[in-house]
């Protein structure tokens, strides 16, 4: 028994420190996400940018309301210029921010690549990653794109 208190007595600074690097090493594997997200959070734009021609009429006073349709008729008529047969007709680039996903899919929702949250949803869920992993920053998205491919493109599951 004595030899034990020894041994123990010897190597407890040893022992310590190698519970603690346990420790430490399963706290990292467990939060792995959050640590790999987080230089993304930093990413801060309030205002998505879309690189699409811009229309005449819109103003500087005007800013908030450039993404909104002026008549019933633009929405058909800009999607049906952006989206040919499922795919980008042109390159589109938008800027992706928020605090949450569903701010980040507004962004795309703005620039008109998708309808709203739930044709996101949809195609995440073709693709079988969450919906929930939205990547902030900008992205370019080419002529032939398709909603699947910008789905994947902005996840980072």
């Amino acid at each position: 028994m004595k030899k034990f208190k020894d041994i123990l007595y010897d190597y407890n600074d040893i022992i310590i420190a190698f519970l603690i690097l346990v420790i430490a090493a399963l706290l990292i594997i467990w939060r792995m996400n959050a640590i790999i997200e987080y230089p993304k959070t930093l990413v801060v734009d309030d205002t998505p940018s879309v690189s699409e021609p811009s229309d005449n009429n819109s103003t500087g006073e005007q800013g908030g309301e450039q993404n909104q349709p002026s008549n019933n008729d633009s929405p058909s008529s800009e999607s049906g210029d952006l989206w040919v047969d499922g795919a980008l007709s042109r390159t589109v680039e938008v800027s992706v921010s928020g605090d949450s996903a569903s701010e980040a899919v507004q962004c795309l929702i703005d620039a008109k690549l998708f309808k709203d949250y739930a044709e996101y949803q949809n195609a995440c869920d073709g693709l079988g990653i969450d919906h929930q992993k939205v990547s902030a920053g900008t992205f370019k998205f080419e002529k032939g794109t398709t909603k699947k491919d910008i789905a994947r493109a902005i996840n980072w599951g």
